[in-house]
């Protein structure tokens, strides 16, 4: 009678236990790469040919852009972004503009690289 019933606990704690380990299980994170996310969080500098972009992205979803070009005026702006894990998007929603794309193509802890809506290939170092 023990051997039954230490052996009834025993399939019932496997039961258990694979039920609670499922491979598919996903942390809701609305959609966003918790990881990724961290990642971006900083100041990121992107240099073109009469100037540079600062790009901060902060950890509650917010950002700023600061423009300094030496051909024309400097531009500031602020934005919300999000990102999605699956197609690997960074969306940038712009306060007076319609949102932007970017596809993340590589992200570490120094270097950003992306797409842009246009296919131009942007390079960001992390300040």
């Amino acid at each position: 009678m023990r051997t039954k019933l230490l052996a009834l606990l025993a399939v019932l704690f496997m039961g258990f236990a694979f039920v609670s380990c499922s491979s598919d299980d996903k942390d809701d994170d609305g959609g966003n790469n918790i990881e990724v996310v961290e990642s971006l969080v900083g100041t990121w500098k992107y240099t073109f040919s009469t100037g540079y972009q600062l790009v901060t992205f902060k950890s509650n979803g917010k950002g700023s852009l600061k423009e300094i070009d030496y051909a024309a005026e400097d531009y500031e702006d602020s934005f919300t972004y999000s990102y999605d894990s699956d197609s690997q998007v960074l969306k940038i929603y712009w306060e007076d503009e319609d949102p932007e794309e970017w596809q993340v193509v590589s992200i570490t802890s120094k270097k950003l690289v992306v797409i842009d809506e246009d296919g131009e290939r942007m390079t960001l170092t992390k300040q």
